[in-house]
């Protein structure tokens, strides 16, 4: 049976559980989508947008994209998403905002107070 997501997450967020997130962040690492071509990537780039797209572009993009550790460039060529590190990017995201919402949720109710306190 699957938890709550909700108790899930605040169960993430419970500072106890920093080596589990490292635990799952070592095992998301290993998930990367399917290498795709950069003739292959241009053409997908080009249905979408509609128009050309030069393929130094690309490769300036994937380059950049690739030093943010976001994809992976295989020996033999092409580029595939790095899905666990991107799982953990967000993942990480989503735990600094909800960790901000509760300061300022917080914030918020000590302001009420003091307004009815006076």
């Amino acid at each position: 049976m699957w938890p709550d997501m909700d108790v899930a997450f605040s169960k993430l967020m419970n500072p106890r559980m920093r080596m589990g997130i490292t635990v799952l962040q070592a095992l998301l690492a290993q998930l990367k989508g399917p290498i795709m071509r950069p003739r292959e990537i241009r053409n997908l780039m080009e249905d979408i947008y509609g128009e050309k797209m030069s393929k130094q572009s690309i490769t300036n993009a994937a380059r950049r994209l690739q030093e943010l550790y976001l994809l992976h460039r295989p020996i033999d060529g092409g580029y595939a998403v790095r899905y666990g590190y991107l799982i953990s990017i967000l993942l990480g995201a989503m735990m600094d905002l909800t960790k901000k919402i509760e300061e300022l949720e917080d914030e918020i109710e000590s302001l009420k107070k003091a307004a009815r306190s006076q």
